[in-house]
C-alpha cells in the first residue's frame, strides 16, 4: 500500500473492517468500480476520520452510504456517480450531508 492512499476490492463491504484497523495516515480511498453495496462503519477509533477524499463511483450503493459517509468529517471531496442513490432530495439525505463541514466536492451524476 502506498502511504496515504488505498485501493478497495470488492471485499471491502463484506470482510474488510480489520484492514482499516491501523490507517491513521489514510488520506485518500479509492473504492471505484468494485461492486461495492455497503461501507462497513467507522471502528471504535475512528481511524478513518483523517480520509479527506473518497470515491466510490461506479458501484451498487444505496443511500445508506450516505450515513456512513458523515462520519468521515474531515472529508472534502466525495464521489458517488453511478451508483444506486435513490431520493437525493430527501431530509435525511441532506442531513448527513450537511455534517460534512469540509465538503467542498462532490459527485452524484448519473443514479440509476
Amino acid at each position: 500500500m502506498v502511504e496515504g492512499k488505498a485501493t478497495v476490492s470488492h471485499c471491502l463491504a463484506v470482510c474488510c473492517c480489520a484492514y482499516f484497523v491501523n490507517t491513521f495516515r489514510l488520506r485518500v480511498l479509492n473504492g471505484t468500480k468494485n461492486q461495492l453495496t455497503s461501507l462497513p462503519p467507522l471502528n471504535n477509533n475512528q481511524d478513518l476520520n483523517n480520509v479527506r477524499e473518497l470515491y466510490l463511483s461506479g458501484n451498487e450503493l444505496t443511500n445508506d452510504v450516505l450515513e456512513i459517509a458523515a462520519g468521515y468529517r474531515r472529508l472534502r471531496i466525495l464521489y458517488l456517480a453511478y451508483n444506486e442513490l435513490t431520493e437525493l432530495y430527501d431530509r435525511q439525505v441532506a442531513v448527513s450531508v450537511g455534517y460534512l463541514l469540509e465538503l467542498c466536492k462532490m459527485n452524484l451524476e448519473r443514479q440509476l
